[in-house]
């Protein structure tokens, strides 16, 4: 999801010459919005996507709680960073 929404940040910013590069996967969309100056941690959302798609079919509790710990210490923060720069 956070492709498809940076995708359109960046079409409707102005930058066609980031956004004609034509971004289909997250991993592009975190690098295009790292050079964009949107988030300031591709590294991070390389590791919010492989969260997601660990737990996508997880049935253990184990890695239940290791994402979840992620979501809390890692992930946060930089959602909230971002948070903070679509308010601004």
């Amino acid at each position: 999801m956070f492709h498809i929404v940076m995708m359109e940040f960046l079409y409707s910013s102005g930058s066609p010459e980031t956004f004609s590069l034509k971004t289909t996967s997250a991993v592009i969309s975190g690098k295009e919005a790292y050079a964009a100056g949107v988030i300031a941690a591709p590294e991070v959302w390389d590791d919010i996507i492989k969260a997601r798609n660990v737990t996508s079919h997880v049935y253990d509790e184990k890695t239940s709680i290791s994402v979840a710990d992620q979501i809390a210490h890692e992930f946060l923060p930089v959602l909230q960073k971002l948070d903070e720069f679509y308010l601004s």
